[in-house]
């Protein structure tokens, strides 16, 4: 059975949690010019109180309309609050970037948190080890010790909540889809001859009407592909042989994207552009 919601307990947790990711960040950040997030990791999953927070949103029924109505004047937290229920199926550095989030929501009331600091390549401060850590599902980072060594006192912790979820929870710990739940009942006769069962499936979605969503300071779609580790790009006949930079894109066989078209310098030419372009010049940006 999943745990009932006591809103005054929850939120205080929250709130707790909050300001030890916020402090998480300034340790590990003092003396680095990038972000080391296997530091972060490290920081972030052995404290107490931000590993209770996130056991106990897998115990949760987030998808409910309590939990709804009590973050329905801040959508934005509540969005990140129902992905961080299945973070034992989430890659680690996803997590990290959605905790972080999460905080910068709530303190600092800024949600334009540089995601390439997450899920770039490059400059996250790792080694090719921890990179590789970080990429993994952390269900199956703690169960190999990975994340932490066999033994560890985090991770008997870790494991010992898996067990328990896997009877409670089970779709926690191994879930179709992080936008769906389901639930059923199931009664029969001892020898199985007549049974009755209902079965419900919930859907939780998120939407955002937003404006100029190619622009290249927008992050929405960014956030969707890049925790996904894909890379998206639409070639038509007349992009076959794209050369990115940083900002723009240059192309050697399409004149009408020619090199560095600025939307603020030339208007005009940028909404000429059809939507393959425009698309690939997101992407490559970000």
């Amino acid at each position: 059975k999943l745990d009932e919601l006591d809103a005054d307990s929850f939120c205080d947790l929250l709130k707790k949690s909050i300001g030890e990711i916020d402090n998480s960040l300034s340790e590990v950040t003092k003396n680095a010019n990038v972000l080391p997030l296997d530091d972060l990791a490290a920081a972030i999953f052995t404290n107490g109180t931000i590993s209770k927070l996130l056991l106990l949103l897998a115990r949760l029924p987030v998808f409910s309309k309590d939990f709804g109505v009590l973050f329905k004047e801040s959508l934005d937290v509540l969005q990140i609050l129902k992905k961080l229920k299945y973070f034992l199926n989430l890659n680690i550095r996803e997590t990290l970037y959605l905790l972080a989030k999460l905080s910068s929501l709530s303190l600092h009331n800024n949600s334009d948190l540089d995601i390439t600091n997450y899920f770039s390549a490059a400059g996250t401060g790792t080694s090719e080890n921890s990179e590789n850590v970080l990429d993994l599902r952390f269900h199956g980072a703690v169960k190999r010790g990975l994340l932490f060594p066999i033994g560890h006192p985090q991770q008997v912790y870790f494991m010992k909540e898996i067990e328990h979820l896997e009877k409670i929870e089970p779709h926690a710990v191994y879930p179709t889809s992080i936008y769906r739940q389901s639930d059923g009942c199931t009664v029969a006769t001892h020898d199985s001859q007549k049974i009755e069962a209902v079965m419900s499936t919930t859907l939780s979605t998120s939407i955002r009407i937003a404006s100029h969503v190619l622009a290249f300071q927008s992050t929405l779609l960014a956030e969707i592909y890049r925790p996904l580790g894909r890379v998206v790009m639409i070639i038509d006949d007349k992009l076959t042989d794209a050369e990115y930079t940083t900002d723009y894109v240059k192309t050697s066989t399409n004149e009408r994207a020619t090199v560095a078209i600025d939307p603020s310098k030339d208007p005009e030419a940028y909404s000429k552009m059809n939507i393959a372009e425009q698309i690939n010049r997101y992407f490559a940006h970000h």
